[in-house]
């Protein structure tokens, strides 16, 4: 089903390319609201709202389900700011994330807090393909659940990569 929803989402945005728009007319607009999804690789409902033409804060909720011998569902809650360096059709931009993610499975939950870089293509006014990427502080409580021994798993370094589709209203 991922590979799926990403051979969508990148076929939508080749011919969304070809698409010619003279004017920068997108959805980065104070006071509007965004919702999307994107993939990480478990599926995020995100919404972002413009406190200005290029800043935003943002706010998400993961989840994904597993099953065979990994059954367990996994989520995480998360909220940023980002920072839109140019306010075009193409809109990179970089921000801040906090997260607080929960595996069930595994009994492990964490915390991040990541630096985001990345960019927007809008297609329209009200719809644009994202692309990202996080780098920060991710540290884990791990509870065996065999033992019952708990430790905690610190690290720096990439947090995850996405892709993602916005509908701006």
């Amino acid at each position: 089903m991922k590979k799926f929803v990403l051979v969508v989402l990148a076929a939508a945005l080749f011919l969304g390319i070809g698409i010619q728009n003279a004017s920068a007319d997108n959805g980065l607009k104070q006071g509007t609201f965004a919702l999307g999804v994107s993939t990480d690789p478990d599926m995020v409902i995100h919404g972002k709202y413009l406190l200005a033409n290029d800043l935003a804060i943002t706010g998400g909720l993961g989840f994904g389900l597993k099953g065979g011998d990994a059954e367990g569902t996994d989520i995480a809650v998360e909220a940023g700011v980002r920072k839109y360096l140019k306010v075009a059709d193409f809109a990179p931009f970089v921000g801040g994330v906090l997260s607080f993610s929960s595996t069930n499975d595994s009994n492990t939950t964490g915390f991040a807090l990541y630096a985001e870089g990345g960019a927007e293509y809008f297609l329209s006014k009200h719809f644009s393909f994202e692309g990202s990427a996080r780098f920060g502080y991710i540290s884990n409580d791990v509870k065996n659940p065999v033992t019952g021994v708990k430790f905690k798993d610190s690290t720096f370094g990439t947090g995850r990569a996405a892709i993602g589709a916005n509908f701006y209203f």
